[in-house]
């Protein structure tokens, strides 16, 4: 089975923990409706030039939670990284699909240690 990322920050891992459940992107066009991930092979995870954001659009950087990539998938092309949409207009619930939730560790930061 392959598995798919979905990049976000501390915060909205923690909401998605919380909710079991990814909300789905706002796009202007309906095609883009729906949860962005990156798929394998995976790219890096650390922060900043040549991260997720630079590499695959991802808003938001610093955390991320890797699942079992559903049927519905749809590839797309953004940044030099395997990209692809779950189209989907309510929040994609992620308890059925193996989830791995993951903070990444960003050099020598204390706060990284009280999260």
């Amino acid at each position: 089975m392959a598995r798919a990322r979905h990049h976000t920050d501390v915060e909205g891992l923690r909401r998605i923990r919380r909710q079991r459940a990814i909300q789905p992107a706002r796009a202007d066009v309906p095609v883009n409706w729906g949860v962005h991930v990156e798929t394998e092979p995976f790219g890096s995870t650390k922060p900043g030039l040549g991260g997720p954001r630079a590499e695959t659009g991802a808003y938001r950087e610093g955390a991320y939670v890797e699942f079992d990539l559903p049927a519905a998938a749809i590839v797309t092309h953004v940044g030099p990284r395997h990209t692809t949409v779950i189209p989907t207009f309510e929040p994609l619930q992620i308890d059925n699909l193996d989830p791995t939730y993951v903070f990444v560790k960003q050099g020598w930061n204390l706060w990284y240690f009280w999260r």
